[in-house]
């Protein structure tokens, strides 16, 4: 498995689990490849999500941290 990250948009916010996260959080995706990494995060987040990164990105953008998203996709 490969580490994946996605980030959110100024309007996008979503619960995971029992957390909030939103623009100020990223959120880290466990898959084999970029292909199911992007399924993973449409079926977390539908269209509403901005970017996915192959490369952790630069954390003083992100004062949330970083929030896993483990099994419970939907």
């Amino acid at each position: 498995m490969n580490t994946f990250w996605v980030t959110l948009g100024q309007i996008h916010a979503h619960v995971l689990g029992a957390k909030t996260v939103d623009h100020n959080a990223v959120i880290e995706i466990e898959a084999e490849d970029e292909a199911e990494a992007m399924r993973k995060a449409y079926e977390l987040f539908g269209g509403r999500f901005a970017n996915l990164y192959s490369k952790k990105p630069d954390m003083k953008y992100y004062p949330g941290g970083i929030v896993k998203a483990k099994g419970g996709y939907r």
